[in-house]
């Protein structure tokens, strides 16, 4: 009787480690055109950390900022071919890839509504 407690107690001790052993740690990478002085890589910086702690610590962040991971054009196709995980994008820089954003400001080529 003492002896299954004791091993049910052992077990109970030891399972979670080796439950957490076994969980997979995630490493996404991010790429962005931004300084690392501008508020919006700091806030970044900030919310991965956040993340990394909300997780346990799955989910790793690595950060390429100022281009340096792609070009301020190839952001969106980095993400495409597996080079980058997250990328912040200019949308005006792919109208190709992402049409809608290219009507951004196309109201303003009309002088009235009747001229659309």
């Amino acid at each position: 009787m003492k002896l299954g407690i004791c091993i049910a107690l052992a077990a109970s001790l030891l399972l979670p480690q080796v439950a957490s052993a076994k969980e997979k740690v995630y490493e996404l990478s991010i790429a962005h055109m931004i300084s690392t002085i501008h508020p919006i890589h700091k806030d970044l910086v900030n919310r991965c950390k956040m993340i990394e702690e909300k997780s346990g610590g799955r989910l790793k962040f690595v950060i390429y900022d100022n281009c340096t991971l792609a070009k301020i054009d190839q952001h969106l196709q980095a993400v495409r071919d597996g080079g980058a995980d997250i990328a912040l994008i200019a949308p005006s820089l792919h109208p190709a890839e992402l049409p809608h954003s290219a009507t951004q400001g196309k109201s303003f080529l009309m002088k009235k509504h009747g001229d659309a």
